[in-house]
């Protein structure tokens, strides 16, 4: 498994920021449900930061070469 997923490639110093990252904008949202007053601003700023959340997952998992790979129409394997 580990071979196939290139480990030794993709952990590191970023992979524990995007984890820390998405934790932060996990974890911010739910301490502000648990001790805000709930109104349409802390709604909003809950679903930003889900928001926020799903892109730090998508544009972290695209691996390098992908996007611009993708962008002049070639074939991913």
């Amino acid at each position: 498994m580990h071979r196939r997923t290139r480990i030794e490639h993709t952990s590191g110093t970023k992979e524990s920021a995007v984890h820390a990252l998405m934790m932060t904008e996990a974890g911010v949202p739910g301490l502000t449900g648990l001790l805000a007053r709930i109104n349409p601003l802390v709604l909003t700023a809950m679903g930003g930061a889900a928001l926020a959340h799903g892109a730090t997952d998508a544009v972290s998992m695209v691996p390098k070469g992908v996007g611009s790979a993708l962008a002049e129409g070639k074939a991913i394997r």
